[in-house]
């Protein structure tokens, strides 16, 4: 099942946001890239919806996966409020967007 954040303007600000906070701690925009696409590829492989979160380290420039959240934390410091945040997405377009891609994607296999 592919991803509901694959609206191109919500994952692409998504991205960069997260390779803006990656960058800061030495992050090659290769390393991000791959961690990016590993973190893709992984939430696929495993039939994930909605959103969730795919943690890796990286060596290098492979990124290795430690785990996949799939209920992230979504308090004011989590990680992908401020992610959207850096993003320039209010927390309340954050909310819509999940129940927005919910609403599609959730509840007609269930009606």
């Amino acid at each position: 099942m592919a991803s509901p954040w694959s609206t191109p303007s919500v994952n692409t600000q998504l991205r960069q946001a997260y390779c803006t906070r990656a960058g800061s701690g030495g992050v090659t925009s290769k390393g991000c890239a791959n961690s990016q696409e590993t973190a893709l590829k992984t939430y696929e492989a495993l039939g994930c919806s909605g959103f969730a979160r795919v943690d890796t380290i990286l060596e290098g420039d492979t990124p290795w996966v430690i785990d996949v959240k799939t209920i992230p934390g979504f308090t004011e410091t989590s990680t992908l409020p401020l992610a959207a945040e850096a993003a320039g997405i209010s927390f309340e377009e954050l909310v819509e967007t999940i129940l927005d891609s919910t609403l599609q994607t959730e509840a007609p296999a269930k009606l």
